[in-house]
């Protein structure tokens, strides 16, 4: 059997434990904060403390069509041979804001906004189910980000009232920190109240 070795830089659950990395089980982490009274968590950690391995280590065990690789996945892990009756029972929408590169506010608008659709994109065809052929050619169209959002509730409003979703936002402020290192003028615009990131983040919160 091949020695584990350190997992330098990978930061998918399912590579982690498929390629025997080394893994330090946090999954206990899991239960405790679903006891919390909170029902939303910011991670602020420096970089390289395993934020965006955590977050996946949610999406795997939140993640519905993860269900049948739940043993595999987890079984030898705390949160395997204790799991909690959320197992496995949401949508998972996830967001990773890591590539977006800063520019002028009209640019970074476009990335942020392919970003949005190529997310939510994903999400349609991991719970196709949830979904009509009409749904997807709404999501196509050069939309602003929050519109994207907007329209995703609709289609989950109509189709899947009864599912839950759960939300992972990965470096959520990578390109606003550099706006407000950088170009504080364009940071201005981008999160004031008629910035995009800031509707963006308001249709996420009525979601």
């Amino acid at each position: 059997m091949a020695r584990p070795s350190f997992p330098y830089g990978v930061s998918n659950f399912a590579t982690l434990v498929q390629d025997n990395y080394v893994y330090v089980d946090r999954t206990a982490h899991i239960a405790a904060l679903e006891r919390l009274s909170s029902r939303y968590h910011i991670f602020l950690r420096p970089r390289r403390f395993g934020k965006s391995l955590f977050l996946s280590v949610l999406e795997h065990y939140y993640g519905r069509e993860h269900r049948d690789e739940f043993e595999a996945l987890f079984g030898k892990y705390y949160i395997g041979q204790h799991p909690t009756p959320r197992a496995n029972q949401y949508l998972v929408l996830k967001f990773d804001f890591s590539g977006i590169t800063t520019g002028s506010p009209e640019n970074l608008e476009r990335v942020f906004a392919s970003e949005v659709q190529r997310s939510i994109l994903r999400f349609m065809g991991n719970y196709a189910e949830c979904f009509k052929d009409a749904d997807y050619r709404r999501v196509e169209p050069s939309l602003p980000p929050s519109d994207y959002v907007a329209e995703l509730l609709l289609f989950l409003s109509r189709n899947c009232p009864d599912e839950k979703v759960f939300l992972l936002i990965d470096e959520y402020d990578h390109f606003t920190n550099e706006l407000v290192a950088f170009y504080p003028n364009d940071f201005d615009k981008v999160v004031s109240r008629n910035g995009f990131v800031r509707k963006f983040y308001e249709n996420v919160k009525k979601g």
